[in-house]
């Protein structure tokens, strides 16, 4: 059909709430895919370049949702975990993710063979996503990620300030993790 070609879920939002919706995605036969949030009155989406790992179209329509903030991060392998953060206002939320054949396009004639992998949808009471939480058909959480480190007699923080910065990520594939340092 010459449609908007797509899988959704619904959730019952909190007014004036962060909303973050991520899900990993890479590219099939088809190079774009759609992220959007809908309450019914509003809209938010944001399209993704899945060959070419960069961000394309992005919007907010309505006085319903507010507050747009889109992220495409490189997983590895050709896939990204994308998403969108609003903040909600009244009614029910609705996620979609949508096959594109190119950027900025809401429908196309679909033929059965465009394709796009994905894999993690989550849909999460947060202003940005967090890590990947595996579930089934049931709500799950889990308590916040946190870091630590312990320092041996060489630190002295009333002597000055140790900085560090890094990301560690679980691949797409659960297989394990995609850092080089780690142990």
């Amino acid at each position: 059909v010459n449609d908007q070609h797509t899988i959704s879920r619904a959730a019952l939002p909190t007014s004036a709430t962060s909303y973050t919706y991520s899900v990993y995605m890479k590219a099939g036969t088809a190079s774009w895919g759609r992220l959007t949030l809908d309450n019914g009155s509003a809209f938010a989406f944001a399209h993704f370049n899945l060959s070419a790992g960069t961000v394309g179209a992005s919007s907010i329509s309505g006085s319903t949702l507010t507050n747009l903030a889109v992220r495409m991060e490189a997983a590895g392998n050709g896939w990204y975990r994308c998403s969108i953060t609003v903040t909600a206002g009244v009614g029910s939320l609705t996620a979609f993710i949508c096959i594109q054949t190119a950027n900025s396009q809401f429908g196309y004639l679909g033929t059965g063979s465009n394709t796009i992998l994905i894999f993690g949808s989550q849909f999460e009471q947060m202003p940005w996503p967090t890590s990947y939480i595996q579930t089934t058909i049931a709500v799950a959480s889990r308590s916040r990620d946190t870091a630590s480190a312990t320092f041996g007699t060489w630190f002295n923080p009333t002597e000055g300030t140790l900085y560090t910065e890094g990301v560690c990520r679980q691949s797409p594939s659960l297989s394990g993790w995609n850092c080089p340092w780690a142990s």
